[in-house]
């Protein structure tokens, strides 16, 4: 398509913030404010947008920290909010940090965190959660689990907190 979806954060008025600009002419088509909250800690490296926004061609997804809770939510290409949800806790001396990664019907997210962390798999369409599975290394981790076909088996591989494991993105149960 002829448009690319940036994030990015407002400092002065703590607006974490979803851009529509058109790839040919570099314009801004819409801005919208995600959420509004308090500017959390973070490590000198990081922002308060980090995490990197997905498209299945007809909605994007981002994610953002509201306070102490993961925030994911779905737009239309026009602008207009789909779904909001808050699929869980996150807590972190280094921020907040955590990349849609799109299968099949769902939006899935890292969790890990100092505290109990998780993944998460929200349905494109509502943002209801699907399967949530806890993973037991409670520290932070940033990485995007990746999905790939392995031995006639759907992988989802996440290199997370203390560990690599393997989950099926259909359910979120762990291969190993």
């Amino acid at each position: 398509r002829d448009r690319i979806f940036v994030v990015s954060c407002r400092e002065d008025g703590a607006d974490r913030i979803l851009l529509c600009v058109n790839r040919e002419s570099g314009e801004i088509l819409w801005e919208r404010t995600v959420v509004r909250a308090p500017l959390e800690r973070k490590h000198g490296l990081n922002s308060c947008a980090s995490g990197t926004p997905a498209t299945d061609g007809e909605l994007v997804f981002v994610t953002f920290l509201d306070r102490t809770e993961m925030l994911a939510a779905a737009y239309d290409f026009a602008g207009n909010c789909r779904w909001l949800v808050r699929p869980g806790p996150f807590s972190s001396v280094h921020g907040y940090c955590t990349s849609v990664v799109l299968f099949e019907n769902l939006v899935i997210l890292n969790g890990d965190h100092d505290g109990d962390a998780y993944l998460v798999a929200l349905d494109r369409a509502s943002g209801k959660t699907v399967w949530k599975t806890p993973r037991e290394n409670k520290t932070r981790s940033y990485c995007a689990p990746i999905i790939r076909q392995i031995d006639g088996r759907t992988q989802m591989l996440l290199s997370g907190s203390k560990c690599v494991a393997s989950y099926d993105p259909h359910d979120g149960s762990r291969h190993w």
